[in-house]
């Protein structure tokens, strides 16, 4: 689909009226909606509604796709590009989702999410929701999955933002690898606050850290600012803004 097309149609799609029931998972479901302001609260019912209508979701071993289930990935997914662009997420095409953690021939142990790259998110739903009721305290694989996919695209901005400039992209990308080092290294306040997990390699710590980004922004803001003023450059966005210690 050409993107003029895909534009054209989305425009037709959000003429339509934010189901209700949707509204209501969003403040139930998702702790961090109701603390947002009222525009970011809008632009993300506009993704959300994009996301559902454009991506697949499909079901592994007896999983049922609820609208919970549904809107609470979705919100999830899209909350990463509130201040970047939808389009970020075009080459997605398709979202698994299992009952319980799943196991793929390549890993020893159980696998609570993968992003694979042909278009397809892995995620398991009740690590999903540990996720997503307890920021901070259970890894975030729903943001971690979904920063995986934004870290596979060739561009930071597309569609109707500007595009980064290679000076830009080369700048942020040398000031990001002095942190993955840093943490590689050792240094305390790094894993203090950082899965050491992000050490694995230089995309493992782009997840890592977006987690930590959305889940602890007043911690990574205080303790490693350098870090967290890279990763709101990236994304456009100050979550440390709507957060409570």
């Amino acid at each position: 689909m050409s993107g003029i097309i895909r534009r054209w149609r989305r425009r037709r799609l959000l003429r339509h009226p934010f189901p209700p029931e949707w509204d209501e998972l969003l403040r139930t479901r998702v702790p961090w909606f109701p603390v947002m302001g009222p525009d970011l609260q809008g632009r993300l019912r506009q993704l959300v509604t994009i996301f559902l209508h454009e991506k697949y979701f499909i079901p592994a071993q007896g999983m049922e796709i609820t609208e919970e289930v549904r809107v609470v990935i979705a919100a999830g997914a899209v909350r990463l590009v509130l201040g970047l662009d939808i389009s970020l997420f075009d080459h997605l095409t398709e979202v698994v989702v299992y009952p319980g953690d799943f196991k793929v021939p390549y890993a020893e142990g159980p696998t609570l999410g993968e992003a694979l790259p042909f278009g397809t998110v892995v995620l398991s739903w009740p690590s999903v929701r540990r996720g997503v009721d307890r920021p901070g305290r259970h890894e975030d694989v729903l943001t971690h999955e979904f920063a995986h996919v934004l870290d596979r695209q060739e561009t930071f901005i597309e569609g109707d933002f500007e595009v980064a400039s290679e000076d830009d992209i080369g700048r942020w990308s040398r000031g990001f690898l002095h942190h993955y080092e840093a943490l590689r290294r050792g240094r305390r306040a790094y894993e203090q606050l950082l899965d050491d997990y992000g050490g694995e390699s230089p995309s493992e710590f782009f997840a890592v850290a977006t987690e930590t980004f959305f889940a602890k922004p007043l911690r990574l803001q205080r303790q490693l600012p350098d870090l967290y003023s890279e990763l709101a450059a990236f994304y456009r966005q100050d979550p440390a803004n709507h957060a409570a210690d």
